[in-house]
């Protein structure tokens, strides 16, 4: 439970992969027990919190910063 905890704290855009489709997460509503979570297509899904962490396959995906400098975009990996 300490490493959802870590994951809910860090949550700004945090990426994760669940069954090998890549999710952001988009907003995290704490008193509910909910997050929003959306894919690169623009679908947005809520679920909760314990949906999220006992999924048999999520994966945390590096944090990024993306930069577009000109018509170029950047990938920072922290």
């Amino acid at each position: 439970m300490m490493a959802a905890r870590g994951f809910l704290a860090d949550r700004a855009r945090r990426t994760v992969a669940l069954n090998g489709a890549e999710w952001t997460l988009e907003d995290v509503q704490g008193q509910r027990g909910r997050l929003v979570l959306m894919d690169g297509d623009g679908l947005a899904e809520t679920r909760s919190f314990r949906w999220l962490i006992n999924h048999a396959d999520l994966r945390l995906l590096p944090i990024t910063n993306h930069l577009k400098v000109g018509y170029q975009e950047f990938s920072i990996t922290t």
